[in-house]
């Protein structure tokens, strides 16, 4: 108990406290991204009322609420976003390229799982891995764009192509300029550098955005519900099982998390103020 007490461990949880923070609020903006399509009827039966109950005034503010001023608040929040993303990441690249906090969170992962260790949950896992693959995200990309050929959605189909396109080029490009080892005594192959974790960026950017796909074709809350839940499970446990199988660090997996779902967000948002 006084180990996990002491001012370092207390360091430690306090910085992924705060990191806790940033996803939280990554979250909140990839959530707003999924009611976004609810807008029009809200937006009447908020119209409707406030013509009933203050008309002169609410007709004075419509004026003013232009499509370049939404145009411009939208643009700042994909500014927001990109800086909150970039802030953690940085934080997360310098805790453990500095042997900070997250690198010594890093070593007692790696002790602890190897006197842990279970054959039937690393057999599970060493499934469930193989789906946040290059393998995995490209067959589920080309599925996903034939299906926006036969919808004549280009945005949608834009929108795959930066997040998973350009998002594979910037996860493999980060490879090369950390060139973090992996950890020692993996139980899986694998290929390039540890840091950040493609797994963990195709789990937290592809998934989602399968989630956000299913909340804008569907009216049923129930499907919207449980697929929401069922996919955001999946993307957790890949993350969890490039750890478990020790063939990344706490951190490369945490930073492909962040960088995932922030690189989504500021993708989704772009496209649909280009649109």
């Amino acid at each position: 108990m006084q180990h996990w007490l002491s001012n370092e461990f207390i360091e430690v949880w306090l910085w992924l406290g705060a990191v806790s923070i940033g996803l939280l609020l990554l979250v909140i903006a990839y959530g707003y991204l999924l009611v976004h399509r609810q807008r029009t009827r809200l937006w009447r039966a908020l119209d409707e009322r406030l013509n009933r109950r203050i008309p002169r005034v609410w007709a004075a503010l419509k004026s003013k609420l232009s499509r370049a001023g939404h145009r411009r608040v939208g643009w700042l929040l994909v500014a927001s976003v990109f800086a909150l993303t970039s802030y953690f990441f940085a934080e997360i690249t310098e805790s453990w390229s500095e042997q900070e906090e997250l690198h010594q969170l890093d070593q007692h992962v790696v002790i602890a799982l190897a006197k842990t260790s279970n054959q039937d949950i690393t057999r599970f896992l060493s499934l469930v891995t193989h789906l946040g693959s290059v393998y995995a995200a490209v067959a589920i990309s080309c599925v996903l764009l034939g299906v926006f050929y036969t919808r004549r959605s280009r945005q949608h189909a834009l929108a795959l192509a930066l997040v998973m396109g350009a998002g594979q080029t910037l996860i493999w490009g980060l490879k090369l300029v950390f060139a973090r080892p992996r950890p020692e005594d993996s139980l899986v192959e694998a290929v390039g550098a540890a840091f950040p974790s493609g797994h963990a960026f195709t789990a937290s950017a592809l998934y989602p955005f399968l989630i956000y796909l299913v909340w804008g074709w569907t009216e049923s809350t129930p499907w919207r519900v449980i697929t929401s839940a069922l996919l955001g499970t999946l993307a957790l446990l890949i993350g969890v099982s490039r750890i478990v199988l020790q063939v990344h660090w706490f951190s490369d997996v945490l930073g492909g998390f962040v960088l995932g779902l922030g690189w989504l967000v500021v993708c989704l948002l772009g496209v649909r103020l280009l649109r």
